[in-house]
C-alpha cells in the first residue's frame, strides 16, 4: 500500500489534524482501487459509497465483489446496491454495524444522501 498504513490503537498521534492527516493518506489508497475497479461515468456519491465499503472490506475484497461486477455491467443502482448489503457478516452471522454501515453506502447509492444514523420509517 505505498508505505501507507492504517491507524491503530496504540500510535502516537498529537493533534487531530495529525491523525486526519494519516487518515487522508491511508484513504488515497481505497480511493485508487475505486478508481481503477469501477466504471469512469461513476459519480461522486458513488464513488463515495465504493470508497467507504473498499475501506471496510479492502482493496481485493472490493474488486472481487457482486457489487462493482454489477456497477460495471450498468445493472440498476438498486441491485448494486442490495448486492453491497450483502456485505454484512462476520464469521457467518449478521452483524448490526455491518449491517448499519451497508445500509448507509446503499443510501449513498441509491440516494445520494450522506447518513450518519439509521432511518426511521414513520
Amino acid at each position: 500500500s505505498g508505505g501507507r498504513r492504517r491507524v491503530e490503537i496504540g500510535d502516537k498521534i498529537s493533534t487531530i489534524a495529525e491523525g486526519l492527516a494519516m487518515f487522508d493518506k491511508v484513504l488515497k489508497d481505497y480511493e485508487a482501487g475505486v478508481d481503477a475497479a469501477t466504471r469512469d461515468d461513476i459519480t461522486q456519491t458513488e464513488f463515495d459509497a465504493f470508497t467507504s465499503f473498499c475501506y471496510n472490506v479492502g482493496i481485493r475484497g472490493f474488486t472481487g465483489s457482486t457489487a462493482v461486477r454489477l456497477f460495471n455491467q450498468g445493472v440498476s443502482i438498486q441491485k448494486v446496491a442490495d448486492a453491497l448489503k450483502l456485505w454484512n457478516k462476520a464469521a457467518g452471522s449478521v452483524v448490526q454495524g455491518l449491517a448499519n454501515r451497508r445500509s448507509y453506502e446503499a443510501d449513498l447509492l441509491t440516494d445520494g444522501i450522506y447518513r450518519t444514523k439509521p432511518r426511521f420509517n414513520t
